[in-house]
């Protein structure tokens, strides 16, 4: 299987294992395979499938990797905090607290707002680890080339599986 398509009709995903393949009635498709390029449909430029998603009933080619889902993961949440924040204000200067006067209850608004900033905090602490964890490995791979560029790099020794022999 090398990429999956989605039928129109029922919804099941399909499982596609060459170049083209007919779901839903709909006329043939390319798989989605990891790896291939396609257009980006917002910059138009070249990009790398690293995953799909699915927009409406189509299974589109997606560019983007682990550390742009948990940065649209942050902008999610973000949103949640901006909308929890108007609801409440709303709940605080709004007609019906001019009216509840002292007896005012925003409790739940104050729940809401706190479990989206928790959520926001928790998506931050995953995107800058994951930050973390790249610059590292960014680190340890520009050392490794400084250590190849010096020496020259030298191939080491390998053991033949069949009759483990050491071979150059």
């Amino acid at each position: 299987i090398l990429g999956v398509g989605l039928d129109a009709e029922t919804g099941d995903v399909i499982p596609l294992g060459g170049t083209t393949a007919t779901f839903g009635g709909r006329g043939p498709r390319s798989p989605i395979i990891p790896g291939d390029t396609f257009a980006e449909p917002l910059s138009g430029k070249s990009a790398h499938v690293h995953g799909g998603v699915l927009e409406g009933s189509e299974v589109l080619p997606s560019g983007g990797g682990y550390q742009a889902l948990l940065d649209a993961c942050v902008l999610a949440c973000e949103a949640r905090v901006l909308g929890a924040l108007q609801e409440y204000k709303e709940a605080v200067t709004g007609p019906e607290a001019v009216q509840a006067g002292p007896s005012l209850n925003c409790h739940h608004e104050q729940s809401v707002l706190e479990t989206a900033l928790g959520e926001l905090s928790k998506a931050r602490q995953r995107c800058k680890a994951q930050l973390l964890r790249t610059g590292h490995d960014l680190t340890r791979r520009e050392e490794r080339a400084a250590i190849l560029a010096s020496t020259g790099g030298s191939a080491g020794m390998m053991e033949f599986a069949a009759t483990g022999q050491l071979l150059p």
